[in-house]
């Protein structure tokens, strides 16, 4: 409403006569009405697809998730005698204090515990470079 008497201000300034003043008018407030419903389907249009995005984001995950647990079924077993059948633990070999727990991809060395493995970016037994690691039990 505001905006529409600037423009009426302006308008008497302009234009000679009234119909030319009546005739602006009438097109900025065409304007005006076009641009607010446009506003308004952009709005709803971005509504869907924010509403969209979150199930395709679900979507995604989950399939990573499968592709992973796929990936690790298809690795061959780790060559040599697991920790458990030994009867004794493997140590971590950052820290030297705690039981190694995690599998260190793509090399698959049990070789560190859950707080040292967050701050490897290298196995500490063969110095490949991590991609991933695993909690094994």
């Amino acid at each position: 409403m505001q905006q529409q008497q600037q423009i009426s201000s302006l308008l008497l300034n302009l234009g000679n006569s009234p119909m030319d003043r009546n005739a602006l008018i009438q097109a900025c407030e065409e304007i005006d009405h076009n641009l607010c419903a446009q506003i308004q389907n952009t709005m709803e249009l971005h509504q869907i697809i924010s509403q969209h995005t979150d199930g395709l984001r679900d979507i995604i995950r989950r399939t990573s998730e499968m592709n992973y647990q796929l990936f690790l079924c298809q690795l061959p077993p780790v060559q040599g005698t697991a920790p458990e059948s030994t009867g004794r633990s493997v140590i971590c070999r950052v820290c030297y204090s705690r039981a190694a727990c995690m599998l260190v991809l793509p090399c698959r060395h049990i070789c560190a515990c859950k707080s040292c493995e967050v701050t490897l970016t290298h196995c500490p037994i063969c110095a490949s470079t991590k991609a991933n690691a695993v909690e094994v039990s």
